[in-house]
């Protein structure tokens, strides 16, 4: 509940908020947005307790979880050492070559 942070003061049938904790008044904006990043951003109002902060910071969703498909192959290949030599030595006189 964010307008338990808030006096609610009212101008010209407009519901506005002031502050419980620093007494500034917010006209313009939504709970959602303006009235909550006054009370979530340290630098907005400083003398909201770290609590309420943190209290009030949206938790992010957590990453969806990616199926483990067991039927497929593994991508390692058998390679002999000799073969492995060769084609290290092809690859790097490739790569130095102008």
């Amino acid at each position: 509940m964010l307008w338990k942070h808030y006096t609610i003061e009212r101008e010209n049938g407009k519901k506005h908020g002031r502050c419980i904790y620093c007494g500034t008044l917010k006209k313009k904006g939504k709970p959602s947005g303006n009235l909550l990043n006054h009370l979530v951003k340290h630098n907005l109002c400083p003398s909201v307790p770290r609590a309420v902060q943190t209290a009030l910071r949206p938790v992010p969703a957590p990453a969806p979880a990616l199926p483990i498909d067991t039927n497929v192959e593994s991508a390692s290949r058998d390679i002999d050492e000799d073969a492995f030599d060769m084609a290290l030595a092809w690859a790097s006189n490739w790569c130095l070559q102008p």
